[in-house]
């Protein structure tokens, strides 16, 4: 699940883009983001600021974790699991292929 915000600043453009924590797609579409905003015109006139927030409450509060902790804490993946899916992202963003939902 992703969120926009765009506001105009004086010419500027600033993207406010919201992911949840444990977003597998985030990755691979903040890199695509990334390349077109290379490309555009008046790409040195567009902020990104990158925010999270968890769908679960049962993430601790007060230090930063891990997403590979993330995920295997809220969807009890094992090690295994979770490089075999990051595996299949990276290829799938490598081929230029759609991501996310």
């Amino acid at each position: 699940m992703r969120y926009t915000q765009t506001v105009g600043i004086g010419g500027r453009h600033e993207d406010r883009l919201w992911a949840e924590v444990t977003c597998p797609w985030w990755g691979p579409d903040n890199h695509r983001l990334n390349r077109a905003i290379e490309q555009f015109e008046h790409g040195d006139e567009v902020k990104v600021i990158h925010r999270s927030f968890p769908l679960s409450d049962g993430f601790p509060t007060g230090h930063t974790i891990d997403v590979r902790e993330a995920l295997r804490h809220k969807h009890g993946l094992t090690g295994e699991q979770l490089e075999t899916m990051t595996h299949r992202i990276e290829a799938m963003a490598a081929a230029g292929q759609p991501t996310g939902a």
